[in-house]
């Protein structure tokens, strides 16, 4: 169909050209914007409602008369604008932005064969979710159903199959790594103890000689006499979530029923510390998820002693903003 603005028309005949399929890309929204993740380099781009719009008509049939459309409700002049735009980031860019193709594996790496062979035996950590589950509420989470376009915790758990068939991979990709790390994320991993009894016992006799590390990410209010002896008897690496002293901890992370999880936290690493010192030290660290408002002089006095005795060592600890 011929467009009515000879400027514009050129521009949709040069799209159509460049954009012969669909651009790969993945939209989302802020409250302010919507953005555009380029799936091929990585990088975020901001766009406007016009330039969404015509990016999801590109490489589809009808984007002639999509544009035309577009341009009697906006005007040509914005439309063309827009256009131009994509058409820069799509043929000034080294590497191309919005590329219809899908990236080649190796395609940044000098040695491809090289690069392919890592990929194949050198793989240095596989992190799994066994469950969506969790006994907190914690305010911040990104699974607390407190966020838009963000769900809530549920109730569903990953298959034994399922689970088998990560530990597979793991066992097949990582023979050359010298000590490769099979980690459980959640939800909450304790929730499903099990599941990490059969992959500790699953890898401990398909690894053979090969050494390895388990790692647990954990809050630590469900662990039982039985899960700390199992973490210290096969040297499972604990990363818990501590935001700071009880004040700090407990404004974030609570349970449903809005009573803080501190004070449980602390008597649980009193009782790993009790149980096994030397594991204590070597396999127990932290996370702090720092949370407004929040002053140095409040976190740090958690990696203090505590108790009698040196609870937290900020040698082990880590954080996370969240804004």
């Amino acid at each position: 169909m011929a467009l009515d603005n000879a400027v514009m028309e050129g521009l949709v005949e040069e799209a159509e050209r460049v954009f012969d399929r669909p651009p790969r890309y993945h939209a989302f929204r802020t409250a302010r914007r919507p953005y555009v993740y380029d799936t091929n380099t990585g990088r975020i781009l901001s766009t406007d409602s016009l330039g969404l719009s015509l990016l999801e008509a590109l490489g589809k049939p009808g984007f002639s008369r999509f544009a035309q459309d577009k341009a009697r409700e906006v005007g040509d002049d914005k439309v063309c604008v827009a256009l131009e735009k994509i058409l820069g980031l799509a043929t000034d860019h080294d590497p191309r932005l919005l590329s219809t193709e899908a990236p080649e594996i190796g395609r940044y790496c000098s040695n491809h064969d090289a690069y392919r062979h890592a990929l194949d035996a050198k793989l240095e950590q596989l992190c799994v979710v066994p469950t969506n589950a969790c006994d907190l509420d914690c305010h911040y989470c990104i699974y607390s159903g407190k966020h838009k376009n963000r769900t809530g915790h549920t109730t569903e758990t990953m298959t034994r199959n399922t689970l088998e068939s990560a530990l597979a991979y793991f066992v097949a990709h990582t023979a050359e790594t010298e000590l490769p790390a099979f980690g459980f994320y959640g939800g909450e991993p304790t929730l499903v103890f099990d599941q990490i009894k059969h992959a500790t016992s699953y890898l401990g006799r398909e690894m053979g000689n090969r050494k390895f590390n388990m790692t647990l990410n954990t809050n630590l209010v469900n662990v039982t006499d039985e899960m700390i002896d199992f973490f210290v008897e096969h040297g499972t690496n604990l990363f818990i979530s501590l935001d700071g002293p009880k004040h700090v901890h407990d404004r974030y992370r609570v349970f449903p029923d809005g009573s803080g999880t501190s004070s449980l936290v602390m008597d649980n690493l009193r009782r790993i510390r009790d149980r096994d010192a030397v594991y204590y030290e070597r396999h127990v660290s932290f996370l702090a998820t720092l949370a407004p408002p929040v002053w140095s002089h409040d976190v740090i006095p958690v990696g203090t002693t505590w108790a009698g005795g040196p609870c937290l060592d900020t040698r082990n600890a880590s954080n996370q903003p969240c804004v």
